[in-house]
């Protein structure tokens, strides 16, 4: 989800995005036999249910708005950036 939230504009680029946060990824999978080829990363992400991936990230988001105690949940980077406020 982190290398599709980037921005990628193909298989190859989910690739690359892993390959090149290899050590990020691995605190939460160990990724023993390296990262996925980009066919593999293709077959994959067609295998995935839309309807269960949107499921799965409301919960998430509802989640990630207890925790931190805000009714909203920015992820699209402009609060980072400090472009989201006036």
């Amino acid at each position: 989800m982190a290398a599709v939230l980037s921005g990628p504009t193909g298989w190859k680029d989910i690739n690359v995005f892993e390959n090149a946060k290899i050590d990020w990824l691995r605190q939460t999978r160990l990724f023993a036999a390296g990262i996925p080829t980009r066919h593999s990363i293709g077959r994959i992400i067609r295998s995935i249910s839309a309807e269960v991936l949107m499921e799965f990230f409301a919960v998430w988001i509802n989640q990630q708005s207890k925790h931190s105690g805000k009714e909203q949940v920015a992820f699209d980077g402009k609060t980072v950036r400090g472009s989201g406020h006036n």
